[in-house]
């Protein structure tokens, strides 16, 4: 029988003095003693890229993350037609037509636990979810998610290849714990039209703060890509209605 991954946590929760949750990667703990030790928690089979939590109440918590595994499929990074595809294929290093890449569309992964973060189940993903690094909830039935979608367009070949990578940033909230989900309206931002959402904070039910990075603006010739990275400014949220 395959081994299970190692614990790999990122990111922790404490709805109490006593009680909190630590994900990342492909699992969960869960501790009752205010983190002096910890206890595997129980996830769905598949799960890979937990990246966030939070806990409104010490039972019922929200879990959201990436869920990278699929990139490596056809149209993926190293796959057929993705970044590192076979010659041909309009991947890089390979010829052809401006590829289009969407990385992560449909890939996020949110999980919802009732017991204190001990089990886990899956929760109804929107299609259009994508790299979910942030998570927030300011009530046990409201919480709000934030990520974003990247897409990595490659033209040219040989010394004339180039890579335009941009990003989509999105929002998504639910109102029944977690359970279900629906997209968030983003307000345009002066100069910053573009990035990823890499966290969120709920200081009421009605308002939240987002925050993440600017999206990589690449277009310029493989071998001096640089990463052109920053930050957004925080950017208001409004969640009434």
């Amino acid at each position: 029988m395959e081994e299970p991954p190692p614990p790999q946590p990122g990111a922790v929760a404490c709805p109490t003095a006593s009680a909190c949750v630590a994900v990342g990667g492909a699992s969960a703990m869960v501790t009752t003693d205010g983190g002096a030790t910890w206890t595997a928690a129980s996830v769905p089979a598949g799960t890979t890229g937990l990246d966030a939590v939070a806990c409104a109440t010490a039972s019922r918590c929200v879990a959201v993350g990436s869920g990278l595994a699929g990139l490596g499929g056809s149209g993926g990074l190293g796959g057929s037609g993705g970044l590192g595809g076979s010659s041909g294929s309009g991947g890089l290093g390979g010829t052809g037509s401006p590829t289009a890449l969407p990385i992560g569309a449909g890939s996020a992964e949110i999980l919802v636990s009732s017991d204190g973060g001990r089990d886990w189940s899956d929760a109804t993903v929107p299609r259009a979810a994508a790299l979910l690094g942030g998570v927030a909830c300011p009530s046990a039935s409201l919480c709000v998610a934030v990520g974003g979608l990247l897409d990595v367009g490659v033209s040219g070949s040989g010394p004339n290849l180039a890579v335009d990578v941009t990003a989509t940033p999105q929002a998504f909230r639910s109102t029944d714990g977690g359970a279900t989900w629906s997209a968030v309206s983003l307000p345009p931002v002066s100069g910053l039209g573009s990035g990823l959402l890499t966290a969120v904070s709920c200081p009421s039910a009605t308002a939240c703060t987002v925050v993440g990075a600017v999206a990589f603006g690449l277009s310029e010739v493989v071998g001096g890509l640089g990463d052109g990275s920053g930050l957004l400014g925080g950017l208001g949220l409004g969640l009434g209605g």
